[in-house]
């Protein structure tokens, strides 16, 4: 699930940014899916093995350390149409590294952002205003900074399949689906939906400072999902159909590089600017 948005970002100085805050689990914009929209609009009751299925995909996703993330975000009417891919990595251990990639084509324009988040520091890097890449203590933030980069490093924490299960086991009507292929491994489909007012009560306090600004944004909206697991009770793919105030956003996320090395390297001193530089 996504937020579209412009939003002046210290360092862009010719124009807006239009940023894209990935939220995986949890989004500004809420309705049915495709496929589920039935199940998911009439509150029909899940069944207990799917809701177990989820939960054993929750457990399991706060033990992934690494992963590589694909996204591909679609909204449709009212007056943020656009589109959005990225792909993102992280790293929890031994120390907490995430990498995005963005490329955003809204309000007539076209943006690439990099994003690199350490824990203490984070990378800003938009290619068309330069070759430069804006460094800033996490712990600094403050001002249009805290705003900005704040929401930026919100997006991509959001991001994190971890909370993104968190929130979807809670689903109270989820039910399975159908089994697919994907990246050669067998999975089961799983569809249903929670209101966001569930969603910010079933997540821990860590998760809900990440989501739950989103979330109470959408108040008593429903988020409906639909969601691909193998066997060893891996999320493989998750596609969301969302709309609000007019506009409609379809989220396809597939996961892949579980619990495989990751490259993230924050770049050179000669290619970085700013207070923490």
């Amino acid at each position: 699930m996504y937020l579209f948005l412009v939003t002046s970002i210290p360092g862009s100085f010719r124009r807006p940014a239009v940023i894209g805050l990935s939220a995986a689990a949890l989004t500004l914009l809420a309705a049915c899916s495709s496929s589920g929209g039935d199940s998911a609009s009439t509150g029909a009751a899940g069944t207990p093995a799917a809701q177990h299925a989820l939960l054993a995909a929750a457990t399991d996703a706060q033990q992934v350390n690494t992963a590589v993330t694909t996204l591909n975000v679609k909204v449709t009417g009212g007056a943020q149409a656009g589109t959005e891919t990225g792909t993102l990595q992280y790293q929890r251990k031994p120390s907490q590294l995430m990498s995005e990639i963005l490329h955003i084509n809204a309000q007539g324009g076209t943006t690439d952002i990099k994003l690199i988040l350490t824990g203490t520091d984070v990378y800003f890097n938009e290619p068309g205003l330069g070759p430069k890449w804006t460094k800033l203590s996490r712990s600094s933030l403050s001002g249009p900074a805290a705003a900005s980069f704040g929401k930026l490093i919100q997006g991509m924490q959001s991001n994190d399949v971890a909370n993104q299960q968190q929130m979807l086991a809670a689903a109270k009507n989820v039910h399975e689906a159908g089994t697919k292929m994907i990246d050669g491994v067998q999975t089961t489909e799983y569809d249903g939906s929670i209101r966001a007012s569930d969603a910010i009560n079933a997540l821990s306090p860590s998760a809900r400072d990440i989501l739950g600004p989103q979330l109470k944004t959408l108040g008593d909206s429903l988020i409906s999902f639909r969601e691909w697991i193998d066997g060893q009770h891996h999320v493989r793919q998750v596609i969301e159909t969302e709309t609000v105030k007019g506009s409609t956003v379809t989220t396809t996320m597939n996961i892949t590089g579980i619990n495989q090395p990751v490259q993230i390297t924050a770049p050179p001193a000669s290619q970085v600017t700013g207070a923490g530089a």
